[in-house]
Formats: C-alpha cells, sequence, structure tokens
C-alpha cells in the first residue's frame, strides 16, 4: 500500500474522556502556594497569547483546533466566554476559557446545553516553565471563586484520562469525576464517529450535564451506561 493511501485510510482511534463536575456552593480548598492574581484577558491579550499557544500548544491532542489560535480566542470572546490569565514576572504562565452557553467538545462531537447557573471549562493549558509549583490549581480555585462570586453554580469539564496532570489538578481544587466517556473513530479523510459508550449515574445532580437527556453526540451509535464513573 502506498503512502497516499495509508494516510487515507488509518486505524480506528479510540479516545477515552472523563467528565468532572464542581459544586461552587461547597467550601473551595486551600492551595498550597499563595493567592495568585489572576485576572480576566482582555482582547489587547489575545495575540500574545495565541503566540505562545500556536508555539506551544500546537498539535496537543487536547487542543485539536483546524483554525489559529487567535481566531479561536476572538470567536470564544465574541460568544461571551471568559477567558482567565494569570501572569509571574509579567510573562504569562497559565490561561482556561469558561463557556456559559454550551459545554461543547467540538472534535468529538459533544455538546451540552448549559443552564443558568452553570459553565463549562472550554480550554485550559499551563505552560511548561511553570509545572510543578502548585500554579495551575491556585489559579483554578481563584476562577472557582470569581465563578461563584458571578452566580454560577456548577462548573464542568471533559479531560482526556491519559492527562494526568490536569485530572490532578482539578482534584486539588476540589472538582470530582461524575461521568466517563469512550469514543471509537475512524478515519478516512475525515473523522467519523462509529460509536460512544458513556456512563455517568443519573441520581448524581453533578452528572446531568454529561448524562443522556443533556448529552448530544454528533454521529455513530451510543450506548449508554448507568452508574458511577469507573465502575466498569
Amino acid at each position: 500500500m502506498t503512502g497516499r493511501w495509508r494516510a487515507i485510510f488509518r486505524p480506528v482511534l479510540r479516545v477515552d474522556l472523563l467528565a468532572g463536575a464542581k459544586a461552587l456552593d461547597d467550601p473551595l480548598p486551600t492551595p498550597a502556594v499563595e493567592p495568585v492574581a489572576l485576572r480576566l484577558a482582555l482582547p489587547d491579550d489575545f495575540p500574545s497569547l495565541a503566540s505562545l499557544a500556536e508555539a506551544e500548544i500546537r498539535g496537543i491532542p487536547d487542543f485539536p483546533l483546524r483554525v489559529s489560535f487567535l481566531d479561536e480566542f476572538a470567536r470564544l470572546h465574541h460568544k461571551g466566554d471568559v477567558c482567565f490569565l494569570l501572569e509571574i514576572d509579567g510573562r504569562i504562565a497559565y490561561f482556561s476559557w469558561v463557556a456559559f452557553d454550551t459545554a461543547a467538545l467540538s472534535a468529538y462531537g459533544l455538546i451540552s446545553p448549559l443552564l443558568e447557573g452553570e459553565a463549562y471549562v472550554s480550554m485550559s493549558y499551563t505552560f511548561p516553565a511553570y509545572r510543578r509549583r502548585g500554579v495551575a490549581t491556585a489559579a483554578r480555585v481563584e476562577a472557582n471563586r470569581w465563578l461563584r462570586d458571578h452566580g454560577v453554580r456548577q462548573a464542568y469539564s471533559w479531560v482526556r484520562t491519559h492527562n494526568t496532570a490536569s485530572l490532578k489538578v482539578r482534584e486539588r481544587a476540589g472538582w470530582r469525576v461524575v461521568g466517563q466517556l469512550t469514543q471509537f473513530i475512524w478515519r478516512i479523510r475525515r473523522r467519523y464517529t462509529l460509536l460512544t459508550v458513556t456512563t455517568n449515574d443519573p441520581d448524581d445532580p453533578l452528572s446531568t450535564w454529561c448524562g443522556p437527556e443533556r448529552l448530544n453526540i454528533d454521529g455513530g451509535i451510543r450506548i449508554t451506561r448507568r452508574g458511577a464513573a469507573g465502575s466498569g
């Protein structure tokens, strides 16, 4: 088989995601480091932030963008999302985008409408020089505080199971896993979803956002299982 045909007929890909949630009315944990000076990014911040993202993040599976980061940041800002930005000694150390309309992971055809008082962490990243210092956890706690103070009661996120660093940050910031999803994707020039298996506990109020009543999946067969995430 030639290289051209190998590029067209790719194997089935498996994607494993965990659904996280945080009830913001619950007490916020105390980070191991001093509180950080988190702020909301302004449009003037987007060019420098996008330049850093293009250099360090492009190609990472957790950020499968088909457009430039600058275009994506402009789109998110236009639709009302907010971007939390942390700078240390004048350099961007961390950013995180939060949505209030939908919990969407377009690369995998996942979308859940958000209700009043809900928010979705759509994109977060700690630049390598600032990792393993507790910075991301402190920033996540401060972001949760800001969201709570602005009327948000529940916050959600999808995280790939292999992304242990992000999972640890969310756990330390008081989040917990409320659901899981396994998706099988076939690539023939473009991505096609073959099968999606979701697991969540319908009796858990924090898991309804990723349950069958609200989670829309574009394409393929869907299998829904009842039970706690990780229960099999």
